[in-house]
């Protein structure tokens, strides 16, 4: 029992000793590369950042780590497995934030986003070690331990966004999303509004193209429990559903022509169904900031439903917390190379 007990104490030793080595390692670079020498996507996304890197003046130079050169290789990338949900090689940080591995890389370089993001690196990284220093600061008073590396659990955010912590993309890895705010305090002169219309991926490309749209974030609503993950949503038992959050400028469009992109996303008379996607955390839902928002939604629905002779199954209800989803939810095709630029009109392809 001794032996055992020490060897549980070993094991835990080194795996403390591989999380502080990630953490520290991606806060004091602008840009890591966790490697294999004998690894071909490894190779791809060097050659990526190398490609993107020849249009950006004072590129960071990456910092590669070979875990196969490592003695501790296999504990660093079981702690990136922890951290990210990535369990194979490459793994790549830019300003403090997981982009993926080869292909994700690869994509994002064919999109041009890869250059925006190494110009932007050092600033976006030096914000996220400032956040995570201010998080410890915090934890240190009695309110919750930092996460390693500067991701942040998830938060609710009453219609405002918080950072998301990083996550896989399929329903098969658990990982934490960011705490919420209700769809109630939007910016000033700013309007918020959370849909609901399937896939949340394709949802967010579509709202990001419309004019007067500002801002969009990836997350969840609609349930009852806190700080839910990917994952958990799948699963069915949290009761929230994939949404969208829509900050606009009334001004330049209103919810009437936001609820026209909505309507395009799916068919609002299906519950619980959009494609091939099937699941209450799938339904259509818009969630609003004030009654009289709710009232229009619902006459729009009453239009709907009148015009289809079907009734509308949409989800109206008002001041919904909002959890932003994981990092590797956000603008997910876009980082793919789909574009996302106001007024485009390429089909949206949704695949994972």
């Amino acid at each position: 029992m001794a032996d055992s007990a020490g060897a549980s104490s070993g094991m835990a030793t080194a795996a403390a000793a591989a999380d502080a080595y990630v953490a520290s390692t991606v806060a004091a670079h602008p840009v890591v590369v966790f490697s294999k020498t004998y690894c071909p996507y490894c190779s791809m996304a060097k050659e990526a950042l190398a490609t993107s890197a020849k249009s950006v003046v004072d590129a960071p130079t990456p910092h590669i780590v070979e875990l196969d050169l490592r003695e501790d290789g296999a504990a660093v990338q079981a702690a990136l497995a922890r951290l990210t949900r990535r369990r194979t090689v490459p793994n790549v940080f830019v300003g403090g934030t997981t982009v993926g591995g080869g292909d994700d890389v690869a994509a994002l370089s064919r999109s041009g986003v890869l250059k925006q993001m190494l110009r932007a690196a050092p600033e976006t990284l030096s914000a996220a070690n400032a956040a995570a220093a201010a998080k410890a600061v915090k934890a240190s008073s009695g309110s919750g331990a930092a996460a390693p590396g500067g991701a942040s659990p998830a938060k609710a955010v009453k219609g405002g966004i918080s950072a998301a912590a990083t996550a896989s993309d399929t329903c098969a890895a658990p990982s934490a999303a960011t705490p919420a705010k209700d769809a109630a305090t939007s910016p000033s002169g700013l309007r918020t509004v959370l849909f609901g219309a399937g896939c949340f991926w394709g949802v967010e490309l579509a709202f990001a193209r419309v004019r007067g749209v500002v801002e969009t974030t990836a997350g969840y609503a609609g349930g009852s429990s806190k700080n839910p993950s990917y994952s958990s949503v799948c699963g069915g038992a949290t009761g929230h559903a994939e949404v969208v959050r829509v900050v606009h400028d009334p001004a330049v469009v209103s919810l009437k022509d936001l609820l026209k992109v909505f309507a395009d996303r799916h068919d609002p008379t299906v519950a619980n169904r959009v494609g091939n996607d099937v699941g209450t955390q799938y339904r259509s839902a818009v969630y609003v900031e004030t009654d009289a928002e709710a009232d229009e939604v619902r006459a729009w629905a009453a239009k709907v439903a009148a015009k289809r002779h079907k009734p509308v199954t949409t989800e109206i209800r008002t001041g919904v917390p909002f959890w932003a989803a994981e990092e590797s939810h956000q603008r997910y095709l876009e980082k793919r190379g789909q574009v996302a630029t106001k007024g485009a009109t390429a089909r949206i392809r949704c695949y994972g």
